[in-house]
Parts: structure tokens; sequence; C-alpha cells
């Protein structure tokens, strides 16, 4: 493994959360846009199909109002859910400390005014790399996001890839230059 040793001190705030919150919720909101969309198509040639028929079958615009339930709630369960990872992101600004985490081959380590704390590789689900971040999973729904602004400059960040490589293989799922 490689000898780098990197150390960056971060100050993580609301829309840093925000941005990797966004990220990791992506698949619920992309897919409850897609229901919204469907939903809204559908809901458009229905009333089209029945406002051709009416004439025929006697129908009132009010027999279409069942039909339109879906839409709201979808577009409610959509807002909903940005509304949560915003007041969620706003939470966990509040509870971080300024950090100094240090990336070393045996792990990373965390040192914060109130808080110390390790963890070697092995124990590691996963990293993920982004436009932005680097997000390390510890756990399956538990990460931590460590922007990519605070490197000094991008060599820390050539290293830090090439120490997730070392030590973590496939589970570090990252971009290229």
């Amino acid at each position: 493994m490689s000898e780098a040793k990197i150390a960056i001190d971060i100050d993580i705030g609301v829309e840093d959360y925000r941005r990797v919150l966004y990220w990791y919720s992506k698949t619920r909101l992309i897919g409850t846009g897609l229901i919204v969309v469907i939903l809204v198509i559908s809901l458009g040639l229905a009333w089209v199909f029945f406002a051709f028929s009416m004439a025929f079958r006697g129908l009132h615009p009010v027999d279409l109002i069942p039909m339109s339930i879906p839409l709201p709630i979808s577009v409610l369960i959509l807002f909903l859910l940005a509304f949560k990872i915003r007041s969620q992101a706003k939470s966990l600004a509040q509870a971080t400390e300024p950090t100094r985490f240090t990336f070393t081959a045996d792990g990373l380590s965390a040192v914060a005014p109130s808080s110390t704390g390790q963890m070697v590789w092995n124990k590691f689900v996963r990293v993920c790399e982004t436009k932005s971040d680097f997000i390390f999973f510890p756990l399956e729904i538990r990460f931590y996001p460590i922007p990519k602004r605070f490197f000094q400059n991008h060599q820390q960040i050539v290293e830090l890839r090439a120490l997730l490589t070392d030590a973590l293989g496939d589970k570090a799922i990252l971009l290229s230059d």
C-alpha cells in the first residue's frame, strides 16, 4: 500500500449536506418525478378521452375527479422528500464541528473539538466519489461527506484516490480525471 498521509481540515455546511443528501436520495427523487410525469400524461390522455366520450355516454366532468387524485399525492410526496432533505441538511450541519481528517494506508482518523475516531479501511462498506465530494460509508445507511474544496490541491485528491483504490479495491467507486 501507499505510504501517503493526507490531512485536511473541513467545516461542512448546510449546502454540502444538502448536495450529498440529494445525491444519496436521487433514486427516490427520480422515481417519484417519473411517477408524476406518467400520471400527468395518463391523466391528460384520460381527460381527452372522456371529453370526447362525454357527449356519447352522458358523463359529467365530476366523474373525472377520482382519476385526478394520484397526481397531487405524487407531487406532494416529491415536495415532502425535498423538504425532508433540506431540513435534514440543516440539522446535520448544526451538529457538525470543524474536523481534521487524516487518511493513511491503515485507515482514516477524525479529530474534532469534542470527539476523535479512527476506522480501518476494511470496515467501510464503500466510498463513492462525486464531482464535488468523497462520500465514505461506514454502514450502508450512514455516510460522511468530504467536500473536495477542502483539499489543498488537486494532487491531494489524486493521492487519496490511489490510497482508496489500494485499500478498498472494488469498494471504492471513484471518478477518473
